[in-house]
């Protein structure tokens, strides 16, 4: 595939949707362990290609992403994973973030890592036949609406408008969780106040 493009149009296209077998080789190996297989790397590379080969699988399914190990594996004939699932119809992709950890200084919120050295990691990934990349970034609902109010009232849509698209049963729920302002919003409110008492020039 030669542009990004191409590739985004393969992936969604014709109702398709994209697998994901890029668990850790800590999770997979628990995974072999809980149902009573010996988790070597051959049994996960087995595992990975069972999981690829299964007939009609590119049918339904336009990518797979792998992980780093199994990336640089070759299936049961020598055919390296990447061009093995080309030759089925199957783009491969590869997780590029190194996880999730707790954001420090924020309970609850986490900050996924991985950027040192990505651009090197993607070209690598690109050279074994890697199509697409897949970036995990940790965002809870409640951070998204918590964004999305603060958002919307400091862009000056009206309380009582931000109450009702939050579900608030009233202004003063919305006000007393949302109540804190940025300097931009106090400064506009005593800009705003000064203005109406004829204070500035």
């Amino acid at each position: 595939m030669s542009t990004c493009r191409q590739v985004a149009e393969r992936l969604v296209g014709q109702g398709k949707g994209i697998l994901a077998a890029d668990e850790s080789i800590g999770t997979m190996s628990t995974r072999l362990s809980d149902a009573g297989v010996d988790p070597t790397e051959e049994n996960r590379r087995a595992y990975r290609e069972l999981l690829a080969t299964a007939p009609g699988l590119s049918e339904g399914v336009s990518g797979i992403i792998f992980c780093d190990e199994t990336l640089g594996q070759q299936f049961s004939d020598g055919t390296p994973f990447p061009q093995a699932v080309a030759a089925l119809g199957i783009l491969s992709g590869i997780k590029v973030d190194t996880g999730a950890k707790p954001c420090p200084g924020l309970p609850g919120e986490k900050v996924t890592e991985g950027v040192d050295g990505l651009s090197g990691r993607l070209a690598h990934y690109a050279e074994m036949g890697a199509a697409f990349a897949k970036w995990r970034a940790d965002i809870g609902v409640h951070t998204l609406r918590h964004s999305a109010a603060v958002a919307w009232l400091e862009s000056g849509v009206h309380i009582k408008a931000v109450a009702d698209l939050l579900g608030h049963s009233s202004v003063a729920i919305t006000g007393d969780i949302y109540g804190h302002t940025s300097d931009n919003t106090a400064r506009a409110a005593v800009e705003g106040l000064a203005g109406r008492l004829g204070l500035l020039d």
